[in-house]
């Protein structure tokens, strides 16, 4: 990611990232019509969100640090 993020930008990642984890656990919590959902994939795109939700943090903070 570019180093020069603002903050602004940064939030709407974090946003962005925070809207697809809730669908993808929507999708996950258990029920009668998800017999088939495959959770083993959708375990790794949850391991995928976080990793990239680490990132998009640790740029916010370097934004936020004073130089």
């Amino acid at each position: 990611m570019p180093e020069n993020l603002t903050p602004r930008e940064l939030m709407d990642q974090l946003r962005e990232l925070q809207a697809g984890r809730s669908a993808v656990t929507d999708l996950v919590t258990p029920g009668s019509d998800l017999h088939a959902v495959d959770r083993d994939k959708f375990t790794v795109l949850l391991n995928i969100l976080d990793r990239h939700t680490e990132r998009v943090l640790q740029d916010f903070d370097r934004v936020l640090q004073p130089k």
